[in-house]
């Protein structure tokens, strides 16, 4: 299955914000205001995913 530009972005982009949280926790704690925001931010973009592949996946 050949991936789409926009599929491609978003995988980019989790894994950006993934490191990141994982950063911040590391230095400001798990429970740091900006550590759940980036969790918060990274559920929204893994379930954007997921609709978008289980979508590809119910096309093809």
């Amino acid at each position: 299955m050949k991936k789409d530009k926009e599929l491609i972005e978003l995988e980019h982009k989790i894994e950006i914000v993934r490191q990141e949280m994982i950063n911040v926790a590391a230095k400001h704690g798990y429970s740091s205001h900006e550590s759940v925001h980036l969790s918060q931010e990274l559920d929204k973009l893994l379930n954007q995913y997921t609709k978008m592949t289980g979508a590809k996946k119910n096309h093809n």
